[in-house]
């Protein structure tokens, strides 16, 4: 990892430039491997509804990233967690739409997001990379790992 520093304009009071240090991080490997010429990438999208909220915690989902990166092909890099894991009980979401597990897995050619939602026993995924990946295997799996009683997916190629 190197890190590279720009100017980025004047600061705030117009008179005085400031810097912005960018990191960047140079991989080596996996890049150039199975990359898809045609289009830039693809991407796959799942809603999973009637799932077994039980699986909607840091510990499982995870393992899930661990397992789907594994069973795709992909490389893991950052993982981030986005949830109510140690707050107070009134500062915890509440609405339907907001209360749950988000995450997010970075992979060396993109992401893989997971968006769960408690009340609506409702988990929605994106899986994109410009590394061809087999969407069948990531979708029965995905279905399987949350028990997901319905499904929905689209895929689409970015280009």
């Amino acid at each position: 990892m190197r890190e590279v520093r720009r100017k980025h304009g004047a600061g705030r009071d117009g008179r005085v430039p400031h810097l912005l240090q960018v990191r960047v991080v140079q991989h080596k490997g996996e890049c150039t491997k199975n990359m898809n010429t045609e289009n830039y990438g693809h991407e796959l999208i799942l809603d999973l509804h009637q799932c077994d909220a039980g699986t909607f915690t840091r510990q499982s989902i995870g393992d899930y990233f661990d397992e789907l990166c594994e069973l795709i092909g992909m490389q893991a890099e950052d993982r981030h967690f986005w949830d109510d894991e140690g707050l107070p009980t009134e500062c915890c979401q509440t609405n339907p739409k907001t209360c749950g597990v988000s995450a997010v897995q970075f992979i060396l050619t993109s992401t893989i997001v997971v968006h769960t939602l408690t009340k609506l026993k409702a988990v929605y995924v994106n899986i994109f990379s410009c590394k061809d990946f087999d969407e069948d295997a990531a979708k029965r799996f995905t279905v399987q790992w949350f028990c997901a009683g319905r499904h929905h997916s689209t895929s689409v190629a970015r280009r």
